[in-house]
């Protein structure tokens, strides 16, 4: 448990992590509500959340995560609106989402590499 892992804070300076379970072979995603750590399965389709990385918009704390899937290489995406987890596959080239790194600009849109 707790590889590939990456970590944001919040509005509020509360940590959020990303990370690969490899007991699971999920993707999932932990933070700290203010007394203790809640812990959710964000992507279960298969070998899922290696090469995680994790940005949180300030302005909204909605949650956004790019990550592998390790069957076939593609790059992946995951985000939080504050109400539902959305998840879509950004490019199924095949080698694509090793070392994903994702970042916000100043509107909150996700900029992934």
């Amino acid at each position: 448990v707790g590889y590939f892992s990456s970590i944001d804070v919040d509005n509020q300076n509360r940590p959020h992590i990303s990370y690969y379970d490899t007991s699971t072979d999920d993707l999932k995603y932990a933070y700290w509500d203010g007394s203790m750590w809640q812990i959710e399965v964000i992507d279960q389709s298969g070998d899922v959340g290696r090469w995680t990385s994790i940005a949180v918009d300030t302005n909204t704390n909605n949650v956004h995560i790019s990550y592998c899937h390790e069957g076939n290489r593609d790059l992946k995406y995951s985000k939080w609106d504050g109400s539902i987890w959305t998840t879509e596959t950004v490019d199924a080239s095949g080698n694509r989402g090793e070392y994903t790194c994702i970042d916000l600009d100043s509107y909150g849109n996700p900029h992934i590499s």
